[in-house]
């Protein structure tokens, strides 16, 4: 049994389309692109953290005049009364300048960069979606 489609006006064939949309069901994305948007965005972030440690100025050489790093240890040297608290947040950074990152932090950074990268990639994947609809 066939159809002719030419043969039906414009709204029966919309109809048609529509009845065949519904049938088929949504379009459904895999994962799989979120899962590689993950895995780049941890081993990115891995890579580029001491990279941006240095930036701000977590340097191997201790904390750099001026910069960032310079700034956040003077606040924090003055809410504690002169020095800089162990294991406060300037503490951390700068043992991870000086140091580099150990297996806890490269753990953390992997953690944080991979959720936030698949993050990215299913949000540009629903807002491709609406855009297709």
């Amino acid at each position: 049994m066939t159809y002719q489609l030419e043969a039906i006006s414009a709204e029966e064939r919309g109809l048609w389309v529509e009845a065949l949309k519904q049938a088929i069901g949504p379009r459904r994305s895999s994962g799989i692109p979120m899962i590689v948007g993950g895995v780049i965005s941890a081993v990115g972030a891995v890579a580029l953290a001491p990279v941006a440690l240095t930036v701000v100025g977590f340097t191997s050489g201790g904390i750099a005049a001026g910069s960032m790093a310079a700034s956040m240890m003077s606040s924090a040297a003055i809410a504690n009364g002169g020095g800089v608290a162990a294991g406060s947040l300037v503490a951390l950074l700068q043992s991870a300048g000086a140091a580099g990152l150990g297996t806890a932090a490269t753990g953390a950074v992997a953690t944080v960069g991979g959720a936030a990268g698949a993050a990215v990639v299913g949000v540009g994947q629903k807002i491709t979606q609406l855009f297709r609809n």
